[in-house]
């Protein structure tokens, strides 16, 4: 398990992906061009324009993945068609139940936002949770998360701890998990369970 200052020397570590994340996501939302000198200062006598090419790119290259027709298909030896088009028909269940949960929240649905990061971010990450309902179902909990604020550490054996930065309002804590004690207000919230 990592402790913060693992994290937080992740984060360091990770430092010059973030930045590029973050000119990248510049560009995306047009941030307006200044022309600088070599000591990133503003050069004067200038007029500067920001034209929305970078914008436009990526609203094509977003158009284009989501146009795209998503499909499952499992193959593997010894796997029969019956087989197969069941665990593909469950996956398609998965991802439209995980959908619906999310919409029914006020969220984007998956493939939308799974979209933006690779477009933008240039990688995608989602916590996949599924749990037991009251009724005994099954509830499929698909959380997206911004890798620009989302730290791991991965060995040969895959992800050994992941960290998402976040912010939640106290009274979506109090919504998702009434038994929580919620502790301060705005910027500064916590939560504690038991």
């Amino acid at each position: 398990m990592a402790t913060l200052s693992d994290v937080k020397a992740k984060e360091t570590e990770l430092g010059l992906l973030f930045k590029r994340m973050d000119e990248d996501k510049d560009l995306y939302y047009l941030m307006p061009y200044e022309l600088k000198d070599k000591n990133k200062r503003k050069v004067a006598g200038i007029f500067n324009v920001t034209l929305n090419l970078p914008a436009t790119f990526a609203a094509h290259v977003q158009s284009a993945l989501m146009n795209a027709t998503q499909q499952a298909v499992v193959t593997g030896q010894n796997l029969e068609d019956v087989a197969t088009s069941k665990i593909e028909a469950f996956l398609k269940a998965t991802f439209a139940d995980a959908d619906r949960r999310r919409r029914s929240l006020g969220e984007p649905t998956v493939r939308p936002f799974v979209t933006e990061q690779l477009d933008i971010r240039g990688r995608a990450a989602a916590r996949v949770l599924v749990r037991k309902g009251e009724k005994g179902q099954a509830i499929v909990d698909i959380l997206p998360v911004d890798t620009r604020y989302f730290t791991y550490e991965m060995d040969d054996g895959g992800m050994v701890w992941g960290a998402y930065k976040t912010f939640r309002t106290p009274t979506a804590i109090k919504a998702e998990y009434p038994e929580a004690r919620v502790v301060g207000t705005g910027t500064a919230t916590g939560a504690t369970l038991g």
